[in-house]
């Protein structure tokens, strides 16, 4: 086996795709949520502990719910499409909350809430899952 087998185009494609879905997963903004989901949610309750403790228990149902859904639309969408489809919800959900939180009130609090339900729904269904699927696909 040869140096030149080991760097052909597809391996270099297969690799690229790779590092570009490892890459936009972790900079989607859903770490964050759930690394810093006592701050945020301490900011939407203030500072209830029940209610807090009600919100993360749901966001982290959430998602774990939505990782189900994935093995169905890998095999009916594709993973590719899966990507691009949940690369755009995600960036459109953290936009949508940055513009909300910046004008918040006591009325939107519970709309950050479903939109952060949202997109850890999304990224648990798309992004998280599809692309370590991804990079070890072919």
């Amino acid at each position: 086996m040869s140096k030149i087998n080991l760097i052909d185009k597809q391996k270099l494609i297969t690799l690229q795709v790779g590092i570009i879905s490892m890459l936009v997963q972790i900079w989607c903004g859903s770490f964050a949520v759930f690394y810093y989901s006592a701050q945020i949610f301490s900011d939407l309750s203030d500072n209830d502990i029940t209610q807090k403790t009600i919100y993360t228990i749901c966001l982290g149902l959430s998602g774990f719910i939505a990782q189900f859904s994935t093995i169905y639309m890998v095999n009916k969408i594709g993973s590719k499409y899966i990507l691009m489809i949940g690369s755009l919800i995600i960036g459109s959900l953290n936009l949508a909350v940055s513009i909300i939180s910046e004008h918040a009130n006591q009325g939107t609090e519970f709309v950050i809430f479903i939109l952060l339900l949202l997109l850890i729904m999304t990224f648990a269904s798309t992004l998280g899952p599809v692309a370590w699927y991804c990079a070890l696909d072919k």
